[in-house]
């Protein structure tokens, strides 16, 4: 057989698994789409939807493959793109601005008032309070690595974060190095905010409850009792949930700490 013929063949199969990729890719987009619009975002659904874009990202690969085949000259380009991204994704990293990540991180606690409580919920049709707490921050890292065109925020650790199956357990156990332990007070009754940074995280002790502190002494809470995200202020402690009243253990996501930084987050200090 001839080597035009074996390289008719092999692309003649790549083609059709390109068209079966296709096929898949469709019914998994739509199977998606009901999932998202109907379920909360659990780490199940987050399964689904990463399943979903790493066939998205295989097909666009075949189909780069196919086109280089066909039109030998795109090769170049390809390849210069290809060196660019690695080489911003390698060597333009840098840590963020942590201040203006946090900026971000406190308006989008905010913009969740009034969000229904729904367990295992992480988007704006519902959350509760660990998916409060993850959902306003993947959104700060993608709206402050955008604006400062960082990939360390909308690189891998974006990707780490969002499909992270945190718990509160997690935060405050610090598991896999998300979290900073900032302070351990008996009670958010009375504490003192100046200890605090905008965007800290109490955790209760027993890891049933989650509060974010924004500013000027008020909490971003989700409220299961009344089945929404209020904004709570703790200064005089009245009318404020137990939750608020009994000891907790304030936690940092790693990316907000002022010494953030690679070793941090593995735990080196």
């Amino acid at each position: 057989m001839k080597k035009t013929d074996i390289s008719t063949e092999f692309w003649n199969k790549i083609s059709l698994i390109y068209h079966l990729m296709l096929i898949t890719l469709g019914a998994l987009a739509i199977a998606t789409a009901v999932v998202v619009r109907t379920y909360p975002t659990t780490h199940a659904v987050k399964l689904l939807i990463f399943y979903t874009l790493c066939l998205a990202v295989a097909a666009a690969l075949v189909a780069l493959g196919g086109t280089c085949h066909n039109k030998p000259k795109m090769v170049y380009p390809v390849l210069f793109f290809a060196a660019f991204i690695f080489i911003w994704l390698i060597l333009g990293s840098k840590i963020p601005d942590s201040n203006g990540l946090r900026s971000v991180y406190v308006s989008r606690l905010k913009a969740h008032e009034n969000v229904r409580f729904m367990r295992g919920g992480e988007t704006d049709r519902g959350v509760d309070g660990i998916g409060l707490a993850k959902a306003s921050f993947w959104q700060a890292m993608i709206i402050e690595g955008l604006r400062e065109l960082n990939p360390h925020l909308f690189g891998r650790n974006l990707l780490d974060f969002w499909f992270a199956d945190l718990s509160l357990d997690d935060l405050i156990n610090r598991a896999s190095g998300y979290t900073n332990i900032v302070d351990n007070p008996p009670s958010l009754v009375g504490y003192d905010s100046f200890n605090l940074d905008f965007g800290d995280m109490a955790v209760t002790t027993d890891a049933s409850d989650i509060m974010i502190y924004t500013d000027k002494g008020q909490w971003v809470y989700a409220d299961r009792s009344i089945g929404k995200v209020r904004v709570i202020q703790t200064m005089t402690g009245k009318s404020v949930p137990e939750s608020f009243k009994g000891p907790v253990i304030i936690v940092r996501w790693w990316l907000l700490d002022t010494k953030s930084s690679n070793d941090t987050k593995n735990g080196k200090n």
